[in-house]
């Protein structure tokens, strides 16, 4: 079973959208970006048009919140149990009002747990457009 987006790359799935993938054993819907430099990507955060309200509680951030087809946060919980499963990359994608876009990756991302209040782990600055 797929464990991240990377997998279901390797088992020919080219097209960016949801999926179900296994990091634990059990399924995780996902979205994949499968374009962006290399593809392979999970999504976890998008925010596109204003639709949704990002104010939001703690038990909120936890399991996830907002709208597949516009914008969405994938749950802290589901990050934490994602990135303890492996080495992973950070990939943040910007873009402005006037369509001008920058990113940065870095390495080693992960983050911690909720009874650590969830703190976020960076490895080194690896590339990017903005930093």
């Amino acid at each position: 079973a797929p464990r991240n987006c990377r997998d279901l790359q390797d088992q020919g799935l080219t097209l960016t959208g949801w999926y179900y993938i296994y990091p634990d054993g059990n399924p995780m819907r996902v979205m994949c970006d499968m374009e962006t430099d290399g593809g392979g990507w999970i999504v976890f955060q998008r925010r596109w048009d204003g639709s949704v309200d990002f104010l939001q509680n703690w038990d909120t951030y936890k399991r996830g919140f907002g709208n597949q087809w516009s914008e969405f946060w994938l749950g802290n919980e589901n990050i934490h149990l994602l990135t303890s499963t492996g080495s992973f990359q950070l990939r943040i994608d910007l873009e402005d009002f006037d369509n001008n876009h920058t990113y940065a990756t870095y390495s080693d991302f992960r983050l911690g747990g909720e009874s650590e209040k969830y703190p976020l782990y960076l490895g080194a600055f690896d590339s990017g457009t903005a930093g």
